[in-house]
């Protein structure tokens, strides 16, 4: 179609169009285009306006900004402020999702971190690259399988040399089976949290032992018992030094706790061991042989 054979028909196409401005107000534009007709096919067109979708009668860059806001905001939240349909938004929000899942590039990191997230009352399998610190997968569930048939699908999956992750035995069944040479290792946060739930459990026993008064005064200082001694400020620890003058067995707990906590500080894995193995001693000694005095063997401490 050559161009010198169109002729404008005196027709002016009004079209509004929403436009997100910096402010992020919302605000409509009125465009005036032509129809225009070709002299040899008789074939009718528009302008172009590559700034617009036509389709959905919005502006390219507010599109970009709802696709943005829609992995962020409810949609509810999006309605409001731009004054759209539910509709609009849930469909530039899927065609987004659609557009980036085929972009999704499946890899095998270094090191990989299996976890798990709520979502919407069901518990979901997260995978993320611990030395990228990026998510880069979430399973529909977080069964053995599930993680069996993903792990199975990943590409150069040799590149993999060590996994982290909770004490969710599926899990570990699941590396066992597909990732026989990796090194498995339960995360700070989960043993730390175990640790920290042993010393809760020991407060609870000691208070089944006082008066009322008393396991007021020791439940008084529950928070403080779980936070790291270096956060502590110097009211609680004024405070702690009077409970502990009362309960000596609790400092002996907390201490406990601590020195656990600080095995993580070490520098290389020597100083770490030997930490622990003295950390280890340490609680066989003091204490009593009902209460557990190691971690179960597959906490590994790296």
């Amino acid at each position: 179609m050559q161009m010198s054979v169109i002729i404008f028909l005196l027709f002016r196409l009004k079209l509004k169009q929403r436009y997100a401005l910096n402010n992020e107000h919302y605000t409509a534009l009125k465009i005036r285009g032509h129809k225009h007709l070709c002299k040899d096919c008789g074939s009718i067109f528009v302008d172009r306006f590559n700034t617009l979708d036509l389709c959905s009668k919005m502006t390219n860059r507010l599109r970009c900004k709802i696709q943005q806001l829609s992995l962020t905001k409810p949609f509810k939240h999006i309605v409001r402020e731009y004054k759209l349909s539910v509709t609009t938004i849930e469909k530039i929000a899927l065609a987004y999702i659609r557009e980036k899942d085929s972009q999704h590039i499946m890899y095998s990191p270094e090191v990989l971190g299996i976890d798990e997230a709520h979502l919407k009352g069901s518990i979901r399998c997260v995978l993320t690259d611990i030395n990228e610190h990026l998510l880069f997968e979430m399973l529909p569930k977080r069964d053995k399988q599930t993680v069996i048939n993903y792990l199975d699908s990943l590409p150069d999956s040799n590149n993999i040399k060590i996994v982290t992750m909770d004490m969710y035995r599926p899990y570990r069944e699941a590396v066992y089976e597909c990732l026989p040479a990796v090194a498995i290792v339960i995360d700070r946060f989960h043993v730390v949290k175990l640790i920290n739930d042993v010393l809760s459990d020991y407060r609870k026993t000691l208070c089944k032992q006082l008066s009322a008064a008393e396991k007021k005064e020791i439940n008084s200082v529950q928070k403080v018992l779980n936070a790291n001694r270096k956060d502590l400020t110097a009211n609680q620890n004024k405070k702690l030094g009077y409970i502990y003058s009362k309960y000596p067995e609790l400092k002996m707990a907390y201490d406990l706790k601590e020195e656990f906590r600080e095995i993580y500080e070490c520098t290389n894995r020597r100083a770490a061991v030997l930490k622990y193995t003295k950390w280890s001693r340490k609680v066989k000694q003091n204490v009593p042989a009902k209460q557990p005095t190691t971690l179960p063997n597959e906490h590994q401490i790296d």
